[in-house]
């Protein structure tokens, strides 16, 4: 079922991931703005995919109500404190079916959400 995602972006002109600043339950504001900017440089680095930075602007479940072009992709992460646990959930919508795909992990440490960035990304876009 993720497979869609980058099927198309294979046969056709790149997809367009509109990436949304994340939606956290945390206090410490640098160590999420640097998860979301190493999640939105990861998918920089696949191919197949431009990207529109909307880092600035926290994710709302409205936006997907919204129009968006053919071949785009609205992209944001979710983290949460959970005991001394992380949650992290990475979730991309299909901006014209409105499907959404997500893919949670709980981590030990926030450290271990960083190291696992690519891969989780590759598992749910590719």
């Amino acid at each position: 079922m993720y497979l869609i995602f980058a099927q198309e972006a294979r046969t056709q002109e790149a997809r367009t991931v509109v990436f949304y600043g994340p939606v956290t339950s945390s206090n410490d504001v640098s160590t999420t703005k640097l998860t979301s900017d190493l999640f939105y440089s990861q998918i920089a680095t696949l191919p197949g995919y431009s990207l529109v930075d909307k880092r600035q602007i926290t994710w709302k479940d409205a936006y997907i109500q919204e129009e968006y072009p053919v071949n785009t992709i609205l992209f944001y992460v979710e983290i949460h404190e959970n005991g001394t646990n992380w949650d992290c959930t990475l979730t991309a919508i299909d901006g014209t079916t409105k499907s959404a795909y997500s893919k949670t992990a709980t981590y030990e440490g926030y450290y271990k959400i960083l190291m696992e960035a690519k891969s989780s990304l590759t598992s749910l876009l590719e």
